[in-house]
């Protein structure tokens, strides 16, 4: 019972600060995008397997107020290319995002988080360390609507990226849902029955990876995708996303070497994904 009402707390605590209709403990997603087209050689095709595994852990702080996210992940992309099988390849990332989240009051909140990972090609290689981080603020303009604004960063290997944010976490009614922050993810929700969401969303993903020689691989990938959530269980959803990429780019790149735009052509792909989702909207029921 008391596990249960520190839960409650945080989640009223997080509700505030972000709106957002859930959270997911734990969850694994895959991630498949096969037989692509390579611009220029219409005989030469592409393969993109992503998959993304990490947990999220609240922790209420009792003297500074608000919630401590822990949030570790392990992501990899899987590149293949079968008229060109030495251009395949294995990029990893390990991350732990750290989050404090804050109320100011009744209508503005605070978020802010620091954002280290490895993202490499081979563990064993030098200079495979990124620092990251965002800062947030929401304001709640009804008990509806909620807004934010702020500003990401991450020193990615091919330079300083600074990227403003803006987001949304907006409940039309009770069974329709906006939600998310610009340009990394935006998401429609509805609200079929207790036990079935579905939706439209928008992700971008923007990473480099170290390569050999001091040089890295650049990934942007960008997707529109309707999806389907389903609960088997209290908490336990697996869910279906199926959509195609925009703009989507690979580059490789070397000291004094000019960078190789892989020249990959947009493609539909389909995502899995299994969770353990705590809904802050009223959890789904059995």
């Amino acid at each position: 019972m008391k596990r249960g009402i520190l839960f409650l707390v945080i989640a009223f605590i997080y509700t505030t600060a972000i709106s957002q209709p859930y959270i997911d403990i734990a969850n694994a997603n895959y991630t498949i995008s096969p037989n692509g087209n390579i611009k220029g050689n219409g005989a030469k095709t592409y393969s993109l397997v992503y998959s993304n595994a990490g947990i999220n852990i609240p922790i209420k702080l009792k003297k500074r107020g608000g919630v401590f996210l822990v949030s570790p992940f392990l992501e990899q992309w899987q590149t293949s290319f079968p008229q060109n099988t030495l251009a395949d390849d294995q990029y990893s990332s390990l991350a732990l995002p750290l989050t404090y989240i804050r109320p100011l009051g009744h209508q503005w909140g605070f978020v802010s988080s620091i954002i280290p990972r490895l993202n490499y090609e081979s563990f064993t290689a030098k200079n495979i360390f990124q620092l990251g981080g965002a800062m947030l603020v929401t304001r709640q303009v009804s008990p509806s609507l909620t807004l934010k604004a702020g500003l990401f960063y991450n020193n990615e290997f091919f330079g300083n990226f600074f990227v403003p944010l803006a987001g949304i976490d907006w409940t039309i009614n009770q069974r329709n849902k906006l939600f998310g922050v610009l340009p990394n993810s935006i998401t429609y929700e509805h609200k079929a029955s207790n036990r079935f969401y579905c939706g439209a969303v928008f992700h971008a993903i923007t990473n480099s990876y170290r390569i050999p020689n001091d040089g890295f691989t650049r990934i942007d990938d960008n997707r529109v995708g309707f999806f389907a959530d389903a609960y088997f269980a209290k908490s336990i959803v697996l869910s279906l996303e199926s959509g195609y990429s925009i703009l989507r780019r690979m580059e490789l790149a070397q000291k004094n070497v000019p960078k190789i735009n892989m020249g990959l052509k947009d493609n539909y792909y389909c995502k899995l994904t299994l969770a353990f989702r705590i809904r802050l909207d009223g959890a789904a029921k059995q």
